[in-house]
């Protein structure tokens, strides 16, 4: 039990130092990302949804919908395990329970024998190397830490990177967002029948 209790009281008082969530970290690139940032970016729809950060109903849906492609190995997984990075199979995360964010673990999921993800904020590498971070732990302690998930499975997943802007450089059909950024209604108007004076063209 007192291997449980020093971490725990460590990502209480990170939790308190929250107020709203962390930067957004977007899966542009190769590379992995951490598994509480995927999930950000699902329960955000990208950043495009503003969320209470303690909502748990919000939270449990986008992990449900991270574990569950997870689970069926479309999204891969990494984790440090006696001081050496592997995958970590997904059939560990089937249906396992999940400390949200923000959340405080339930007494049933500290003393649990089946394995458990405990999911903390990343704020930033110095706290998620130092123990704030993703973890399938169960009664007996750590399993994996510093879960880290496969960039291109979320992007492929939940691709809100093409409603994002289009100096992303995201797929997707061109935005018109950028035409709120000209700095005269000249530029915007050229800009706005170069990208679609084809298509009205060939309606009518």
């Amino acid at each position: 039990m007192l291997r449980r209790t020093k971490p725990r009281t460590k990502s209480a008082r990170a939790n308190a130092k929250i107020q709203q969530l962390p930067e957004l970290v977007k899966p542009v690139g190769a590379g992995y990302m951490p598994l509480y940032c995927a999930a950000q970016w699902i329960v955000t729809h990208g950043g495009t949804r503003e969320i209470n950060p303690l909502d748990e109903v919000l939270w449990r849906e986008a992990y449900k919908a991270l574990l569950d492609r997870i689970a069926s190995e479309d999204v891969k997984v990494l984790g440090v395990r006696d001081g050496a990075t592997e995958t970590v199979s997904g059939i560990h995360f089937a249906s396992c329970s999940v400390v949200y964010p923000l959340s405080d673990p339930r007494f049933d999921q500290i003393l649990s024998k089946e394995l458990c993800l405990f999911s903390r904020p990343y704020l930033d590498d110095e706290h998620w190397r130092g123990g704030f971070d993703d973890s399938l732990e169960d009664r007996r302690g750590a399993r994996w830490r510093r879960l880290m998930v496969l960039k291109a499975d979320v992007a492929r997943y939940w691709p809100f990177a093409a409603a994002l802007d289009y100096r992303t450089r995201a797929p997707g059909r061109p935005s018109a967002m950028h035409l709120v950024r000209c700095p005269s209604p000249i530029l915007c108007a050229d800009r706005f029948n170069l990208l679609y004076g084809s298509i009205w063209s060939h309606a009518g």
